[in-house]
């Protein structure tokens, strides 16, 4: 595995999760709790996304195109749970659950489009 795209790629989550955490502690210092759960739930996304790509390094031993498959089989696995979980909500008029929902997806869309940059050498 290419050292320095791995290091960009936890760069970026360790950059994400900084900013998040600053921002929920932020809300929360406004007593707009709410928010700052909201913030909580895009943090603890990316904070579950690092976890497996620190995983898949353990799992691929190195193999750059294993480990590039893993990551976005995994992203892929995880973000069509949710669309199911959003359907779901969707179907019950659950606007909360529809919005967490929306927010797991836009937060896994957004690493998976840092990932594939990063991967490809433009960001």
């Amino acid at each position: 595995m290419c050292q320095d795209r791995q290091t960009r790629i936890f760069s970026y989550f360790d950059g994400e999760m900084e900013g998040l955490r600053s921002r929920e502690q932020a809300l929360a210092a406004d007593e707009r709790r709410d928010e700052a759960v909201f913030v909580r739930v895009r943090f603890n996304i990316f904070e579950a996304f690092h976890a497996v790509f620190s995983a898949g390094i353990k799992i691929c031993r190195g193999d750059e195109e294993q480990l590039r498959q893993f990551f976005l089989t995994r992203t892929e696995q995880i973000a069509q749970s949710w669309l199911a979980s959003r359907q779901k909500a969707m179907a019950h008029d659950d606007t909360y659950k529809l919005y967490l929902e929306d927010i797991k997806l836009e937060a896994c869309a957004d690493i998976r489009s840092a990932f594939m940059r990063i991967w490809e050498g433009s960001l």
